[in-house]
């Protein structure tokens, strides 16, 4: 009796893992698809060309990518590559490459009206507020959120062979990595760098290697 509880508990345990492994990694392809949609949404709204949404077609793979891993794989990601990474990567960083570049073109061009979104709210009693965000407010907060999606995925996929403590310092790493690959935008606030197109492409270059980077680093310890 005792060999057959300790086999259900343990068969029980397994299925439970099993179960928050597909659901984890259900959800972290629904975040990032969702973030991957709202960089699209912003890039046609800046750039006012419908033809933009077809940067949404890389979530195609993203979709694929998923059904694979949670029907074949039972939520086990990949030990060396990270698909849903690399699909996440592909779909959003182009977006941050348009908004970049569309905003180097307003600096050339010197536009003094500065395109802003409004968030409307009420307050009680009648009364209402406005808050308003620059554009070159809602570029910095998708830039950022891009990378700290990286971290926040990687916290939620299978932790492999360390424990949960392991990861959380891990993760504290690869937070100051991040921050240091967000570094790199601050470049864009010297009016020398933003008067510089090849300067430009080439900050964003190695913006986009630095992500790889992280990424690559993120799937430390997942297991196969």
């Amino acid at each position: 009796m005792s060999a057959s509880s300790e086999m259900k508990s343990s068969t029980l345990a397994r299925d439970l893992c099993q179960v928050f492994s597909v659901f984890f990694a259900i959800l972290v392809r629904l975040v990032l698809a969702a973030f991957c949609v709202l960089t699209v949404v912003v890039v046609v709204d800046k750039r006012q060309d419908e033809r933009f949404w077809a940067l949404t077609a890389i979530l195609i793979l993203l979709f694929i990518e998923g059904v694979h891993t949670v029907v074949k794989r039972r939520g086990q990601e990949r030990k060396w590559v990270c698909l849903c990474f690399a699909c996440y990567l592909l779909a959003s960083v182009p977006s941050i490459w348009l908004l970049e570049l569309e905003k180097l073109g307003k600096f050339k061009s010197k536009i003094a009206e500065t395109n802003t979104s409004s968030v409307q709210s009420s307050l009680p009693g009648g009364l209402s507020t406005t808050f308003q965000l620059d554009s070159d407010d809602i570029i910095f907060i998708l830039e950022n959120c891009l990378v700290f999606l990286l971290i926040l995925c990687r916290w939620l996929l299978p932790k492999g062979e360390i424990t949960r403590d392991q990861l959380s310092q891990l993760l504290f790493v690869f937070i100051g990595m991040a921050s240091d690959v967000m570094e790199l935008f601050q470049l864009f606030e010297e009016d020398k760098i933003l008067n510089d197109k090849y300067m430009t492409y080439v900050i964003l270059t190695v913006w986009t290697i630095s992500l790889c980077q992280v990424s690559r680093m993120a799937l430390l310890n997942i297991p196969r």
